[in-house]
């Protein structure tokens, strides 16, 4: 052939040309398979898109950044109060002859936004509770007196100092990192010096519980200082898991159903917490006394009603706060013979109510004053009094409610003798 011959024009394959802009290209995708990458090659933005977008961007890491910023300084109290301690100036306090008066209370102060049928009446409630009931007592121990995210909580410790309860403890606060966005709600007031204290947070919870930092608070208050002795008051405020599945049976006698069974490890949590507290602060059987105060959420008698039969899970409550050396009295129970209803849904203390249909029998005995005392009842120095245990209501009048609480308060009396049981 000639070699000036022409040079013959030979078609290439779109294919094996360069790929063009945004032609779909498979590339190996590192695993030694491929993978279609051109989509992302037709995606092409103008100055002013590239502009908006980067300021959106740094739009967004800023919210999320004070976002992070709001959550750090609600997670926790920022200026949280530390409660007063006795000085070298504190005359001993000496038990006074009439005895120690003592209250354990729902105050169905729950914290904002929870309301009830938009009818809780907090702040009147609180304000009534100030002006009427603070003196009648000496050592209270409240539950459901929740201190997030409002001031109730610390107005109800300057009253009562205001009104000689100079002393006082609450539970574990709220700490969101760890998921429990409330508080415990639990608070000690005390006329006499409370000189430790200490608190555990329980390992099991359901339903809004899960949310609420309940435990148990150890106060340790000191009721006689002598040179002969010292007497204390070893107190341990709780409120348990409450109920809240349709289908959980809660009836007294349920010991399987989920509320029942957390309770019940909770139980065995605070009892491990008694004994290795009384251990550390050298617990005298003689000259002090053990109490367990507060809404345990345990229904005294089977659900329906029969209150002079006691329930299944309040047997097993009694024998898991047992020991071999002491026992545990109930006082309202050996006071009233029967278990007196202590709580009862908040429809039914509204005015305005009384002809709906509610069922009048819904409530339950749910509140306890529990003296955990020496098997040998003639060797304790302080006795929570029998005879002088019972119900308090708090009820009122010319108001929208009847009374300052959906429970009602169980009130006795601490003596130096062993009560007349």
């Amino acid at each position: 052939m000639d070699g000036n011959m022409d040079a013959v024009h030979v078609p290439v394959h779109q294919d094996e040309r360069e790929p063009l802009l945004g032609r779909s290209e498979d590339v190996e995708d590192g695993y030694g398979g491929r993978v279609d990458e051109g989509w992302f090659r037709r995606i092409s933005f103008s100055d002013s898109t590239k502009r908006v977008l980067g300021k959106l961007g740094l739009y967004i890491l800023a919210f999320l950044v004070v976002l992070l910023g709001l959550f750090a300084l609600l997670a926790r109290p920022l200026f949280a109060r530390t409660p007063p301690l006795p000085t070298r100036d504190t005359p001993p306090p000496s038990f006074p002859s009439t005895g120690i008066r003592m209250l354990a209370y729902n105050f169905y102060l729950r914290p904002p936004p929870i309301e009830s049928i938009g009818r809780d009446y907090k702040e009147d409630r609180l304000n009534l509770f100030i002006d009427t009931a603070i003196n009648e007592f000496d050592i209270m121990a409240l539950s459901e007196t929740f201190g997030t995210l409002n001031s109730r909580r610390e107005r109800l410790v300057d009253a009562a100092a205001e009104r000689g309860l100079r002393y006082w403890a609450h539970g574990n606060e709220r700490n969101w990192w760890k998921g429990t966005f409330v508080d415990s709600g639990l608070l000690v007031l005390s006329r006499f010096p409370i000189i430790k204290t200490e608190t555990i947070l329980y390992q099991r919870a359901y339903g809004p519980d899960r949310y609420a930092a309940k435990g148990v608070l150890y106060t340790q208050i000191l009721l006689e200082d002598t040179p002969d002795h010292k007497t204390r008051l070893h107190l341990f405020t709780s409120h348990l898991q409450a109920s809240y599945l349709p289908d959980d049976p809660d009836d007294g006698d349920d010991l399987i159903g989920p509320a029942s069974s957390i309770r019940h490890d909770q139980f065995i949590q605070m009892r491990s917490f008694m004994d290795s507290v009384l251990e550390a602060s050298a617990y005298d059987p003689v000259n002090d006394a053990v109490v367990l105060a507060g809404d345990f959420n345990v229904p005294g008698a089977r659900f329906g009603w029969e209150p002079q039969r006691d329930g299944k899970e309040y047997f097993r409550m009694l024998h898991t706060l047992t020991s071999r050396d002491a026992a545990v009295l109930d006082a309202l129970r050996e006071a009233t013979g029967q278990q007196p209803q202590t709580w009862k849904p908040w429809k039914q203390s509204l005015k305005g109510t009384e002809n709906d249909m509610i069922d009048k029998q819904a409530g339950k005995r749910l509140d306890y004053i529990l003296q955990w005392r020496p098997r040998e009842a003639e060797h304790g120095h302080v006795s929570v009094s029998v005879n002088e245990t019972g119900l308090r209501p708090f009820r009122v009048h010319d108001k929208p409610f009847t009374q300052l609480s959906d429970h009602t308060g169980v009130a006795s009396i601490l003596r130096l003798a062993p009560s007349n049981t």
